[in-house]
């Protein structure tokens, strides 16, 4: 396991992913206490539209986006990993998703914004109401730091398959009716910092033996 764990990327490439997710997170978060919010409500309301939740659509991203089918994911993905890198893939995955819930949980104490059910009157919610701060989004958070995390160890195809799934997502909290864009792009954020410490932690480790 600790041989797979060296090929991850080294201090400076997850310091700058760190950085990079911190620098994504602050933006997000300045333009909400600024009041830069026009378009971030204009955004989700278009993406919002459609049938009620009752919907073929709404049912089958409900049922991929629950906290139990996030939690296969991170198992899923360590294991389709491991097949070629070995189980360092499912610590990685597990270091990462771990951070990502820690991280984007803790954001939430730094701004109290309501969800776009309760802020915006055209806003159609397609689930039971979603408990806490509306930023960050902590879904997109956790599936960001996951797929970031298994990047270095993932064939180029099934890259693009990661990037998908965090699209997914992402559209689907706003599809939802429980996250602005702004949230998302603050997971989003949180997830990629949350891929470097996992990068940092895991790779000194792996170091170390």
């Amino acid at each position: 396991m600790i041989q797979d764990l060296r090929a991850l990327p080294g201090a400076a490439q997850s310091l700058i992913l760190i950085a990079a997710g911190v620098l994504a997170f602050v933006l997000a978060l300045v333009l909400i206490r600024t009041g830069v919010v026009s378009w971030d409500e204009g955004l989700f309301t278009m993406l919002n539209t459609g049938t009620g939740s009752g919907s073929v659509g709404a049912k089958v991203v409900s049922a991929i986006t629950t906290p139990i089918a996030l939690v296969i994911l991170v198992v899923g993905a360590g294991l389709a990993v491991n097949r070629v890198h070995g189980s360092g893939a499912i610590l990685v995955s597990a270091v990462a998703a771990a951070f990502g819930w820690a991280l984007a949980n803790g954001a939430k104490l730094l701004i109290d914004r309501p969800r776009p059910y309760l802020s915006l009157s055209e806003a159609i919610l397609r689930q039971d109401p979603a408990r806490g701060t509306s930023f960050p989004s902590s879904h997109t958070a956790i599936v960001t730091a996951v797929v970031v995390a298994l990047f270095p160890l993932l064939p180029r195809p099934w890259r693009v398959v990661g990037i998908l799934v965090i699209l997914v997502v992402a559209w689907s909290r706003m599809y939802f009716g429980v996250h602005h864009p702004l949230d998302l792009l603050g997971g989003v954020g949180m997830g990629m910092a949350a891929a470097g410490l996992a990068w940092l932690i895991v790779g000194a480790i792996a170091g170390a033996w």
